[in-house]
């Protein structure tokens, strides 16, 4: 009896031991599991950053404009714009109008993607109208080339053309923002004998075509404000004419609205004939 006594007595230490081992075992693993925790949430933020960032890459916009001259054209283009990890989409439609241009409906499609932008035109055979346009962009930084095309018929009348187009910008300071372009068109109509072919197809489509152009813009920042005067000068596809415009615009920022509103003029030579035109539209960053 005293042996087995003796021999519980030396067996107490040894679970005692045992426990006090599963007890560490158990503190030292609860402690692991936290510090696993622990690390866990601190690499949370770094792996969460990724998908915040590329929810910032997405947006879409939505924009109007409506435009009227004293040429007696009116016109109105609806368009939407979606951007993700760097490529942007847009589509859009166009309603114009004149004193001898029935009513046409147009479509507007564009894609960019990095320093690429291609936007396309088509008038779908609207009021005996057959027009289709494109154009190929490419931005380094602050110089842009452009390469258009276009061609329309409308009854008798079959107009082809295609152009360049150089742009370059700079920057003075955060607040003035300043720029040249110019560019040069290649233009071919085949038209009824008339005195003045190009006015009479111009007048039937609105499609005003010009030789070259060469133009100079300035914009100032003032806040919520923006001011953009420009001037410039082309040449219209009659022999000696030319033209001069210059316009001021406005641009005010309320939220996610981008309010603009341009007015302009211009001065036809020889005709000496006055020209006035005025528009306005809004910007809306859905998201």
């Amino acid at each position: 009896m005293l042996l087995l006594l003796a021999a519980l007595l030396l067996a107490a230490p040894d679970t005692a031991s045992q426990t006090d081992d599963a007890d560490s075992e158990e503190t030292t693993t609860a402690a692991d599991r936290e510090e696993r925790l622990d690390d866990a949430e601190a690499e949370e933020p770094e792996d969460a950053a990724p998908e915040h960032a590329a929810a910032k890459e997405r947006a879409a916009e939505a924009a109007f404009t409506v435009a009227a001259g004293t040429r007696g054209e009116r016109r109105i283009e609806l368009s939407a714009k979606t951007s993700k990890d760097g490529l942007s989409f847009s589509l859009g439609a166009v309603e114009s109008g004149g004193p001898r241009a029935d009513q046409r409906q147009e479509l507007v499609a564009g894609f960019e993607t990095g320093p690429l932008r291609i936007e396309g035109r088509f008038v779908p055979w609207s009021s005996g109208l057959l027009r289709a346009s494109g154009e190929v962009a490419v931005h380094f930084e602050q110089v842009g080339l452009i390469l258009g095309a276009r061609t329309a018929k409308f009854g008798r009348y079959e107009m082809k053309s295609g152009g360049v187009r150089l742009e370059l910008e700079r920057s003075f300071g955060e607040t003035l923002h300043a720029g040249v372009t110019g560019s040069v068109w290649m233009l071919s109509l085949d038209a009824p004998k008339s005195a003045d072919a190009w006015n009479a197809y111009a007048k039937n489509t609105l499609d005003w075509a010009q030789r070259w152009e060469t133009a100079t813009w300035v914009s100032k920042d003032l806040g919520v404000v923006a001011l953009i005067p420009a001037l410039s000068i082309s040449q219209p596809p009659q022999p000696g004419a030319l033209e001069a415009r210059g316009s001021l615009g406005l641009e005010v920022q309320v939220g996610q609205a981008k309010l603009r509103a341009e007015a302009g003029t211009a001065k036809l030579w020889p005709q000496e004939q006055w020209l006035f035109d005025l528009s306005a539209g809004m910007t809306m960053a859905l998201y």
